[in-house]
């Protein structure tokens, strides 16, 4: 095989095996997939790397040009008991403006340890969200001056 074909099927393979952002800054004409898992508040594994815990969106390039699906079989979800499933294949023509997987946690001792953990990270993001709203209200309500060229916010 010529270098040039195999280096373009390497880049492809790389690429449609999850490479992805997970910032949602700068992503639009990205394409989203949402990883999420009943319950929720699994480790989201993508290439051995922790990206987070379900729900968890990541964003990848919307370069399909002659492709139908996603594979996102290196991405797993994994439960504190150690249960473990495999997220599988994206069909980009169902889903053209993004997709959403679910798995549903495999039967696996553990299920009680699995949903206690989902329910903390479920408060957790709760506050965390209500903590930001109230910080960006706070922001809103902040009266600033300017005088002979410095700025004072109250």
């Amino acid at each position: 095989m010529k270098p040039a074909p195999l280096i373009l099927i390497t880049i492809s393979v790389l690429f449609f095996n999850g490479c992805a952002s997970q910032n949602a800054d700068n992503n639009s004409g990205k394409y989203p997939v949402i990883f999420d898992s009943y319950p929720q508040g699994a480790a989201l594994i993508c290439n051995g790397k922790e990206l987070g815990y379900t729900p968890k969106i990541l964003y990848y390039e919307n370069d399909f040009e002659g492709k139908e699906v996603i594979n996102l079989s290196n991405c797993s979800a994994n439960w504190v008991s150690g249960a473990r499933k495999d997220y599988g294949i994206v069909d980009i023509k169902q889903s053209p403006e993004g997709a959403k997987q679910v798995l549903q946690r495999p039967d696996f001792p553990g299920y009680k340890k699995d949903a206690k953990f989902a329910f903390k990270e479920r408060i957790k993001r709760s506050m965390k969200q209500q903590s930001k709203s109230a910080y960006q209200q706070e922001k809103r309500s902040e009266q600033c001056f300017t005088s002979y060229g410095d700025r004072l916010c109250l």
